[in-house]
């Protein structure tokens, strides 16, 4: 729902961010130039492993991955990276992608490739044979780069390998190692060289730990080999919620923060970003002339946080320590414009200023990311936490949540133009976020919202023509998610109404052919506390199926809930992407003369995260067919897979339940 390309704490990776962004066209528009030189030992070395057998689908195998870090006692890191990957199919062009990225406080002291084909031909690409390119676009100004390269020659049995040398400055003193990936790893290495003195403390996440070695001189290295890939699944978690990766802190003599515990890092940001709450004596002004009026704490927040929702524009600028810390709230009301955490700046200032506390919370927007035991700057979000009064009723507001020290806090995210005050939007839900301050700042789960809090109830008066032509009027209501992803899509087209042509064109045709939209028309696109209805007029040719005098009907018009969880057995948790309640139901008025012949039976099956149920029954000539669909929890877990196959074999079944119609000569 939101586009958001800034972070507000971005570790850099210790693997290669090949993978984070590709430019697949504007590296195949730059041919780099081949150089004949011999190819490294190491990679040499890797090239001539021998390899177990894999399954005839795998694109490539990664031979070696090796990240070296060197701490100097100032927290300045020199980090050597190497890659060297096997190709086994053909076309395969991401596998032969490299990239480093740099900054002011990241100097490329070098960077090479290298290929070794298949008949031991070797080639090199050095520094200038890179292309240099900023890793973002859109709303985004960061002195951040990146130098890529696509390494011809790729076929199979080539090997290419990558290696740089970076010198880094870090603001934080972590690294998460990601070692797992969409093919197989047939060895990773990660080595910390620390000061004397110095301390680590290391966080496995989804993955077995694994001890490190030591030669003595405070040098550590972990080694892993025959990782397993990542295979994608349907309704799959985010990437970063099942693959395997390691969490380092390490911590001396440094004045650098580490990241030890949770409350650590909340501390270290609350100090961060003291200066940037400064208030004004206009910032001050404009938040009294918002709330004038306004009694309620949650009016003062939906009034506030509209303005800054509203009025200030996302667009990031990031610069040296800017990636963490927020721009001067004086600066973002004068200029209008920030990213996420510059929104939660000026809008917990503002809150301040009439009366009410409000923290930082950082969140990922990606559910289960976060792990509660591998504290690290794992955060790519910020949103407000707003200080609820102890006398406060606040159990119609759902986005609360309760502290450790008896604190509650309402949850608004400032940068979501599209969600309200008391709600939260579905993909922070059910997942963890750290609540920053001065002390005993600490890691919180985020609720998941009712499913009376994400509704779609849709109402059909149809009737069907002798010719099986169905056509008819529907109404549907929409609230939380499907009324914010809804008022985001069709605000463009407000006027004309283009984009709800695209939506409803794009919805019908997932259950009808040769259908046309007649008429349509919106309801409460502004107002945030309302359902958004979606009306609209159609009419869909040759629907009935004819059969000499009779028609065979799918009373089941429109809206499929079953979902394809693929034919292979599964390894990774089925994630919906929020709670909610679904109701149909559509009257279909007969034609004269016809009659049902017999109705399929009823449905209703209970696995406790779901529920669905529908049936279908004649009230005179009208053919209505009613159902109601709930998800009660957002992932389910592997122990309850057989339970939901036999939800989705239901719901699928029932969806393509037909009833024959018999005409009576």
């Amino acid at each position: 729902m939101i586009s958001l390309r800034s972070c507000i704490l971005r570790p850099r990776p210790a693997t290669s961010p090949r993978r984070l962004f590709t430019f697949v066209l504007l590296l195949a528009a730059v041919a780099p130039c081949l150089h004949a030189a011999s190819a490294p030992e190491w990679l040499r070395s890797a090239a001539r492993a021998p390899l177990p057998a894999y399954p005839p689908d795998t694109n490539a195998v990664v031979l070696l991955e090796q990240h070296d870090s060197t701490v100097k006692e100032n927290g300045e890191t020199v980090v050597v990276y190497r890659r060297a990957v096997k190709i086994l199919r053909k076309e395969v062009r991401d596998e032969a992608e490299f990239g480093a990225t740099f900054d002011n406080e990241a100097k490329l002291k070098y960077i090479r490739a290298w290929s070794i084909g298949a008949d031991g031909k070797e080639a090199e690409w050095k520094d200038k044979d890179f292309v240099e390119t900023s890793p973002y676009s859109g709303e985004l100004y960061s002195d951040e780069r990146m130098k890529m390269i696509h390494v011809p020659g790729g076929e199979p049995g080539a090997v290419v390998g990558f290696e740089y040398e970076r010198r880094e400055r870090p603001y934080l003193l972590d690294i998460n190692w990601h070692f797992q990936e969409n093919i197989p790893v047939r060895e990773s290495r990660y080595s910390l060289q620390l000061p004397a003195g110095w301390e680590f403390k290391s966080y496995w996440v989804h993955y077995q730990p694994a001890a490190p070695t030591s030669d003595g001189g405070n040098h550590f290295t972990w080694q892993l080999h025959d990782i397993p890939p990542i295979e994608v699944e349907p309704n799959m978690q985010h990437w970063n919620a099942v693959a395997g990766r390691m969490a380092v802190a390490y911590f001396g003599s440094s004045q650098v923060a580490s990241l030890k515990s949770w409350p650590e890092i909340s501390h270290w940001y609350y100090n961060l970003t003291r200066a940037s709450r400064e208030t004004t004596p206009e910032i001050s002004q404009k938040a009294r002339e918002l709330t004038a009026g306004k009694k309620s704490l949650v009016e003062i927040v939906e009034s506030l946080g509209a303005f800054v929702q509203r009025d200030v524009r996302y667009v990031a600028i990031e610069i040296g320590i800017g990636g963490y810390q927020p721009h001067p709230a004086a600066s973002i009301f004068r200029n209008r414009y920030g990213d996420c955490k510059d929104k939660a700046t000026l809008l917990n200032t503002m809150l301040h200023d009439v009366g009410i506390e409000a923290s930082y919370l950082l969140v990922h927007t990606s559910r289960g990311v976060v792990d509660p035991e591998a504290p690290s700057s794992y955060f790519n979000h910020v949103i407000t936490a707003v200080e609820l009064p102890a006398a406060l009723d606040a159990h119609k507001l759902q986005s609360v949540v309760k502290a450790k020290d008896g604190w509650r806090y309402l949850l608004f995210d400032p940068t979501d133009t599209y969600t309200q005050a008391g709600e939260l939007p579905v993909h922070l839900q059910d997942s963890y976020g750290l609540l920053v301050r001065e002390q005993g700042g600490e890691l919180i789960h985020l609720p998941l919202l009712r499913p009376e809090a994400n509704e779609l109830r849709r109402t059909a008066t149809l009737k069907l023509q002798p010719d099986g032509t169905l056509s008819g009027e529907v109404r549907e209501a929409r609230s939380g998610e499907g009324a914010s992803f809804g008022r985001e899509a069709f605000s463009s087209g407000e006027k004309d109404g283009t984009e709800l042509v695209k939506f409803l064109d794009s919805q019908l045709k997932r259950s009808l052919s040769g259908f046309t939209v007649e008429k349509s028309s919106i309801e409460n696109l502004a107002a945030l506390d309302k359902d958004l209805i979606i009306q609209y007029n159609f009419s869909a040719q040759k629907y009935a199926k004819t059969a000499g005098d009779l028609l065979i009907l799918r009373p089941r018009v429109m809206g499929a809930k079953g979902e394809d969880l693929g034919s292979k057995p599964r390894k990774y948790p089925v994630e919906f992407r929020a709670a909610s309640h679904q109701s149909d139901v559509f009257d279909i008025e007969l034609p004269p003369g016809y009659s049902v012949d017999e109705l399929p039976r009823p449905v209703k099956l209970d696995v406790g995260f779901a529920e669905y149920s529908s049936k279908t029954e004649m009230k005179g000539s009208v053919l209505r067919y009613s159902r109601d669909y709930t998800i009660r929890q957002v992932l389910v877990p592997m122990d309850h897979m057989a339970d939901l196959k036999r939800l989705m074999s239901g719901i699928n079944a029932d969806e393509r339940s037909s009833v024959l119609l018999k005409h009576s000569n």
